[in-house]
């Protein structure tokens, strides 16, 4: 006979997704999006890579642009999972990248640690996490009160979980290009 029993965790579905575009010392463009649950469990991880050209006639922040319009798109087009809200590091990302170079009906932000000097775009509304000493850049305005979106926002900001995730793609495309990742992550 079993036991009758509900999880005290639940069924939690909602996900997050936390965008990253990293440039290598050849000029080319990596891109990682890394998604997970509000407890901070991996639910999908997709990256890509793309070689820029090598000339003149590209501005080096168009050609980080158009990176990350390229990568943000082949990414967003591969991933399974369906994340509430889509992060990206403010140094990586433009000003209004989530409304000039892609738009989704996903909550979009941009997030800034306190010190850094982060310009904002015109759509972009921001919020202040001044415990944690964090700037969340949203594309459309920050999820309402009572939402699943800012219940997600303040589960994954309880558990510390807005930044960390950014260390943990970075991570991934380590391991994805067979670099040492070693220390990091579970024990085998």
């Amino acid at each position: 006979m079993s036991i009758p029993f509900r999880s005290v965790r639940g069924e939690d579905s909602r996900a997050a997704a936390f965008f990253r575009v990293i440039r290598d010392e050849a000029g080319a463009y990596d891109g990682a999006l890394f998604v997970m649950n509000a407890a901070g469990e991996p639910l999908e991880f997709v990256y890509s890579r793309i070689e820029t050209p090598a000339t003149v006639l590209w501005r080096r922040q168009d050609l980080g642009r158009r990176a990350a319009t390229d990568l943000a798109a082949a990414l967003f087009a591969t991933v399974t999972s369906r994340p509430s809200v889509i992060f990206a590091k403010a140094d990586e990302v433009e000003p209004g990248f989530f409304v000039t170079e892609i738009e989704t009906p996903v909550a979009t932000c941009r997030v800034s640690g306190q010190m850094a000097t982060v310009s904002t775009g015109v759509d972009e509304r921001g919020e202040d996490l001044d415990e944690e000493g964090l700037h969340l850049l949203w594309s459309s305005g920050s999820p309402q009160e009572g939402s699943a979106e800012r219940a997600l926002v303040e589960s994954l900001r309880a558990a510390g979980l807005l930044t960390e995730p950014f260390e943990r793609a970075a991570a991934g495309l380590r391991e994805a290009r067979g670099e040492s990742v070693s220390g990091l992550g579970a024990v085998q």
